[in-house]
């Protein structure tokens, strides 16, 4: 937080200096703690008497603490009903005695008395009329005057209690091919069973599983491993295991040889190969949740840590997806969970739907009209 606070700052200083007459708009993900400190009666930058308004852009699940929802982490399923809101608010309570997060609260209130804030997080919430206690997570919410949550509508819950300073800015596009791209030699594999390249399903030899940690959570024994275990002797898949760190290798499972229908890569651009792929096995990461959505590609989700249960509830709630409720699933559950999206058409096409409705909400479009009006304030 001192630290980027104190960029903002100087950034701030060297904008007003270089091109005084021109307004500014300070754009940044929700989570980022520099603006914080202002917000709470820092003193500004010099030459500056307000704070330039800032649009926030939300790359997890929304943080906000909602009466619809347990509390962020708590990974509860969505419920709006009576007795659904009484468990919202009564755990949120709760968690606000005697949360997990108390010394990271405490750790958080100090660095932002050294950074010169001189009113509580408290009094971010004035005027919210939010009848839950906030979270941990609402401070840097509350404290922008746009947030963009980067979904689309069908990817997160009916809020009864959406924030009216918050809105859906849609999923990012599919990402332009890098010109120096070269398909691998296990690519053509892979494109010579593809539906998308118009293979009708009486033609393909092979239906292409793909599964992946991302590149933060990289256990392989967590889901890697389990995948190509529980596929390992299915002549009717292609398995294609993303490690997710250039360099990297399946240290233990090299030992035992590696199945005969694997691909094991340490590192491929997501959007070169989904097109591809007929069910993606992941441990739930909001950045290949919204891959998923963007290339039509249903999924078998497995996550315990960080946001990713979150995640993965949402995706299940949106049809995309079947939630094993775990990071560590055995492989008979990871080949069931395969077996249960490619017997069923319901999943695809939920999938293709929701591809739709993403292309349809052109998010640098959005991003780019509430910056321009927050510019006109």
């Amino acid at each position: 937080m001192p630290s980027a606070s104190e960029s903002v700052k100087n950034a701030l200083v060297t904008m007003r200096r270089h091109a005084p007459e021109k307004k500014i708009v300070i754009i940044c993900e929700t989570w980022f703690t520099g603006l914080l400190p202002f917000k709470l009666g820092a003193d500004l930058p010099e030459g500056f008497t307000e704070l330039p308004k800032s649009l926030g852009t939300s790359i997890l699940p929304a943080t906000f603490a909602s009466v619809d929802t347990g509390p962020m982490g708590t990974a509860l399923p969505f419920d709006s009903s009576e007795s659904g809101r009484a468990r919202n608010i009564m755990l949120a309570d709760l968690l606000a005695k005697s949360s997990p997060f108390k010394e990271v609260t405490a750790y958080r209130d100090k660095m932002l008395r050294a950074c010169g804030a001189k009113r509580d997080v408290s009094t971010l919430f004035n005027g919210h009329d939010k009848v839950i206690t906030p979270g941990i997570f609402d401070p840097t919410w509350v404290c922008h005057d746009t947030i963009l949550q980067m979904c689309i509508p069908s990817l997160d819950y009916p809020y009864s209690d959406w924030p009216p300073y918050a809105k859906f800015g849609g999923t990012l596009p599919i990402k332009l091919r890098d010109p120096d791209f070269k398909p691998p030699s296990w690519f053509n594999q892979i494109t010579s069973n593809s539906a998308t390249l118009g293979n009708s399903p009486g033609s393909r030899a092979k239906k292409v599983v793909m599964v992946t940690q991302g590149t933060v959570a990289i256990n392989y024994s967590q889901l890697i491993i389990p995948t190509l275990t529980g596929l390992a002797e299915r002549n009717d898949l292609i398995v294609v295991a993303l490690l997710g760190a250039r360099g990297s290798s399946l240290e233990g499972w090299d030992d035992k040889g590696t199945a005969m229908n694997a691909i094991v890569v340490d590192y491929f651009p997501y959007d070169e190969i989904l097109p591809h792929i007929d069910v993606l096995i992941t441990n739930a990461s909001y950045g290949v949740f919204q891959h998923s959505v963007v290339n039509g590609v249903p999924s078998v989700m497995a996550g315990s840590s960080e946001d990713k249960p979150e995640v993965a509830l949402r995706a299940e709630r949106a049809g995309l997806a079947i939630n094993l409720r775990t990071g560590t699933p055995t492989p008979e559950a990871v080949a069931a969970a395969v077996d249960k999206i490619l017997a069923s058409s319901k999943y695809k096409l939920r999938a293709e739907e929701l591809k739709r409705e993403a292309a349809e909400f052109d998010a640098l479009g959005t991003v780019e009209r509430e910056m321009l009006a927050l510019i006109a304030q």
